[in-house]
């Protein structure tokens, strides 16, 4: 509430509802902007990948088996993220509190199996590009990583967030008055499931 000449008026944000309004859209055109991103670094490594007439003859790697697990535990995730915010708007408290340590160890889990892939790819990528001479090839094939790498930044990014609201179910303070904050959790990390299926199918068809 705001004071003009002693007299309280609203403020555009008074009520519950249009808080979470203002703040859904404010999640949207912050995962817009992400999808920018995203989409950028797609298309760039696929722009280098097909610009390069010698990608033909470069023997990469195949990718990591451990991708496919870590897909499989991010899907998984977002299946107990949504568990969370549907438990949280119908007050199961319990739920919300298993749904929440599920979902962030599964994303825990996640980012360990990225980082084994990343060390598993780097053993191959050496002895493929020692003698490529092809700068833009040399790129292109360590695409993996910018890719890969972009996406766990913001999955690590989203651990923070999910660990505090996490911290806050043991508290109670998820209830069928109040759940938004498990809904602007919930929207990121379906969108982080989204992108990362996008960026599988592209280095399966690209590398």
């Amino acid at each position: 509430m705001m004071q003009n000449g002693g007299v309280k008026t609203k403020g555009p944000f008074d009520t519950p509802e249009q808080r979470f309004h203002a703040g859904r859209l404010g999640m949207w055109l912050f995962l817009m902007a992400l999808a920018v991103l995203f989409c950028a670094t797609i298309i760039g490594f696929l722009v280098m990948r097909l610009q390069s007439e010698a990608w033909a003859e470069l023997d990469l790697p195949t990718l990591p088996a451990g991708l496919w697990i870590s897909t499989a535990l991010l899907i998984v995730s977002s299946g107990t993220m949504h568990w969370a915010l549907r438990s949280a708007r119908n007050s199961r408290a319990v739920a919300v509190r298993a749904a929440l340590v599920m979902t962030s160890a599964l994303g825990l889990g996640f980012l360990l199996l990225q980082g084994q892939a990343w060390l598993q790819w780097a053993e191959g990528l050496e002895s493929a590009l020692m003698d490529v001479d092809d700068e833009q090839m040399r790129f292109a094939a360590t695409g993996f990583y910018v890719m890969t790498g972009i996406h766990a930044a913001h999955v690590l990014g989203g651990m923070l967030p999910l660990l505090w609201i996490t911290g806050r179910a043991f508290a109670g303070a998820y209830h069928a008055r109040r759940w938004a904050p498990v809904y602007f959790m919930a929207a990121y990390w379906h969108f982080l499931d989204i992108v990362w299926v996008v960026l599988f199918v592209t280095l399966l068809l690209g590398i």
